[in-house]
C-alpha cells in the first residue's frame, strides 16, 4: 500500500512540475492595456505564447509577433474565443472561429504578424491564452 501511495504521489508531483513548467513557458507574454488597436499591439517573439483577457468594454486585444519565419504555422488557443491572424499590413490571413482550437496559415517571408483576440460573449470577463508555432 505504501509503495502504491508513494508512486501516486511521485506521479502527481511530476505532473505538477510539468504543468508549472508549461505555464511559465507557454504564455511568456502577458497583456498590458491598452492593446485595442494594431498600433497599440503588445509585442513578443515568435515561439512564445501570450495571454490576457477581454470583456464587454475591452472587446479586442491585438498582439504583434516578431521574427516569424516563412512557412506553415498554426495558431492554437481556447476554443471559446474567436481569433484572427493578420499580416504586417493588418489584412486577415486566417481566422480561428469559436468552437475550433487551431487554425493553420502560411507566411511568405520572415517578418511580423498580428493576432487579434475577440470578445465573443454577452457578459463577463474571458481569460485566454494562445500559441503561434
Amino acid at each position: 500500500m505504501k509503495k502504491v501511495l508513494r508512486k501516486q504521489i511521485g506521479l502527481w508531483m511530476l505532473s505538477m512540475a510539468m504543468l508549472l513548467g508549461f505555464a511559465t513557458t507557454a504564455f511568456a507574454a502577458s497583456e498590458t492595456e491598452s492593446n485595442n488597436t494594431l498600433g497599440q499591439a503588445n509585442v513578443y517573439n515568435y515561439g512564445q505564447g501570450a495571454g490576457g483577457s477581454v470583456n464587454s468594454s475591452d472587446t479586442v486585444d491585438y498582439w504583434k509577433i516578431t521574427n516569424v519565419p516563412s512557412g506553415s504555422h498554426f495558431l492554437s488557443g481556447y476554443s471559446g474565443m474567436s481569433m484572427s491572424v493578420l499580416d504586417s499590413n493588418g489584412s486577415v490571413i486566417a481566422t480561428k472561429p469559436v468552437g475550433e482550437s487551431t487554425v493553420w496559415f502560411s507566411t511568405a517571408s520572415t517578418g511580423s504578424i498580428y493576432v487579434a483576440v475577440y470578445y465573443t460573449a454577452n457578459s463577463g470577463i474571458y481569460y485566454y491564452g494562445y500559441n503561434v508555432n
